[in-house]
Formats: structure tokens, sequence, C-alpha cells
């Protein structure tokens, strides 16, 4: 039986892959994927709205709130303690809208991710 092989390009691929999660593990081991995606979307749209996240992450309204206040300074993730990865403020224009953005350690985060990812 023929073993799958993996083209050059496709090993690297999944090797940066490897790295992202590596990456998410060494930040908080607890990090779920919802939480890592929601992190990525903020960091490629900084200053998005909930409901952004919501429509981009493609999670339901209580998942991105949730995954927001896990990634916070607040946390409100049981017994673990707070990311501080993103922070959530009012929006200037409608202040029942928050808007989402980065912290100087999630500035770091990202930085590192594009370090890993190649960018």
């Amino acid at each position: 039986m023929n073993e799958p092989t993996c083209t050059p390009g496709e090993l690297a691929a999944a090797r940066k892959v490897l790295a992202l999660i590596d990456l998410f593990r060494a930040t908080d081991p607890d990090m779920n994927m919802g939480e890592a995606v929601s992190f990525l979307v903020v960091a490629a749209s900084d200053g998005i709205s909930l409901s952004g996240l919501k429509t981009k992450g493609q999670f339901g309204k209580s998942s991105a709130t949730r995954h927001a206040q896990s990634l916070g300074a607040k946390g409100g993730r049981g017994k673990r303690q707070p990311m501080g990865l993103i922070s959530s403020r009012e929006n200037r224009l409608e202040a029942r809208r928050k808007v989402l953005e980065l912290t100087p350690k999630g500035e770091l985060l990202a930085q590192q991710v594009r370090h890993v990812m190649g960018l």
C-alpha cells in the first residue's frame, strides 16, 4: 500500500501551522480553537466590533462574547487567568457597540504570529 506523500510546500505549510499552534499553547495552554480564531480575527481587523467578530469568526453571539471575554483583561473563564490579549471599549460613534483592539501583549503575540507565518 502506498503512503500518501506531501509536496515540500505542503510540508512547509504544515510546519507553520504546528508552530502557530505551539505559539498559542505557549501563550495559554488552555486556549481553545475558538479563542485562537477570535484572536486572529481581531489581529487582522484591529478595531473590529463584537458583531464583526461574530460574522468573520462564524460564531454565535454568545460564543463571540465569551471568546472576547476570555481573550480580554477581565477573563470570565472561571478559575483560569484572563489572557489580556485584547481590550474592549465603547465605539465613539455608537456607544452601544464595543470595539475590540489588541493590547500591547496582544500586539506582541500578533508579531510572533506574523513571524511564524513568514508575513
